[in-house]
């Protein structure tokens, strides 16, 4: 669930990069949805801290504008949009995207149309996920929420297909 929700703003804060030029995490240690936590010596990675690090190649890239058609997630009367994402372009010219499926429950295709570039390859893929919204990493199992390799994507025609886990966030490089 943290790392979901570290996602989702990351992408709203993205979204407004013409306005919103330097975000900041406020909980950074041993506080809530914190990106470590620390008991003596001992320290662990959280969901969040992973997300922050998936995140981490559209920091000084170009906004590549997006606008994800792909419902809605509905529970208890309230919904909101199923799928969150960002893209952005590097200096060197690999795309980064990142893309979550907030829905706790449904895995979900989503199709991005990237024709006007040439996109040839899948450089890299790793989802972060869990088999329950509540998991989190503890000092006794400090891996139970932790980056995997994805290989749900395809690339054919100008289009980037992936299938995305619920409850999932997934960072891709391509060129």
């Amino acid at each position: 669930r943290d790392a979901l929700i570290a996602a989702v703003s990351l992408d709203i804060l993205n979204s407004h990069a013409d306005r919103v030029k330097i975000a900041n995490i406020a909980q950074m240690v041993n506080v809530l949805q914190a990106m470590i936590l620390t008991r003596g010596e001992e320290m662990v990675k959280t969901p969040t801290y992973h997300v922050f690090h998936m995140y981490k190649p559209h920091m000084d890239a170009m906004l590549i504008p997006i606008h994800p058609d792909v419902g809605e997630y509905s529970h208890n009367g309230e919904s909101i949009p199923a799928i969150s994402a960002t893209v952005s372009r590097d200096s060197t010219g690999k795309i980064h995207i990142t893309v979550s499926n907030v829905d706790p429950d449904d895995e979900t295709q989503v199709v991005f149309d990237i024709r006007g570039t040439d996109v040839s390859e899948i450089l890299s893929g790793r989802v972060l996920t869990a088999d329950e919204l509540s998991a989190v990493n503890t000092f006794t199992e400090p891996d139970n929420v932790v980056p995997a390799q994805f290989d749900e994507a395809r690339l054919e025609n100008g289009k980037l297909t992936l299938t995305l886990p619920s409850k999932s966030v997934v960072a891709l490089s391509i060129k």
